[in-house]
């Protein structure tokens, strides 16, 4: 029998750290995003703002195994992550689309009746050389 539908709105906080040559650069966005919780599958979709007014479509697809963020916008980008695993990422950059592969530590997923939280521990390599090191928190709450 299948689950069904649960979609709900609420705010998301995403906490990105990227860490390069011993440098950190911290990004916080706070958005509304919808929640989708269908089968085994959690959903979380949101818009994210950049300088100059564009945005992109942010879909986070997570389950308990693997997390896959996909936006879309000026292109495409399909970031995937897996715990102790390689994937095949697409980065779409200023300069254009680029092949790259996630190495995933830790993916923690904590959920409540009206709360998710999400946090990651992953780096990014192009070519077998590591770009930087990333530390990614999400937390969602459903409005009230």
């Amino acid at each position: 029998m299948r689950e069904k539908e649960n979609s709900r709105q609420g705010r998301i906080l995403i906490r990105g750290i990227q860490r390069l040559d011993g440098q950190e650069d911290v990004n916080e966005i706070r958005t509304t995003a919808k929640y989708i919780k269908k089968e085994e599958k959690r959903y979380l979709f949101y818009k994210e703002y950049l300088e100059g007014g564009e945005s992109w479509q942010v879909r986070l697809t997570i389950d308990e195994k693997e997390v896959t963020q996909k936006k879309t916008g000026n292109g495409i980008s399909v970031l995937r992550f897996r715990k102790g695993a390689s994937m095949p990422c697409q980065y779409q950059s200023v300069m254009g689309p680029m092949d790259l592969i996630s190495r995933t530590r830790k993916i923690r997923l904590r959920e409540k009746e009206c709360e998710l939280s999400l946090k990651m521990e992953y780096s990014l390599y192009m070519n077998e050389i590591p770009m930087s090191d990333y530390e990614l928190q999400i937390e969602w709450k459903e409005n009230k």
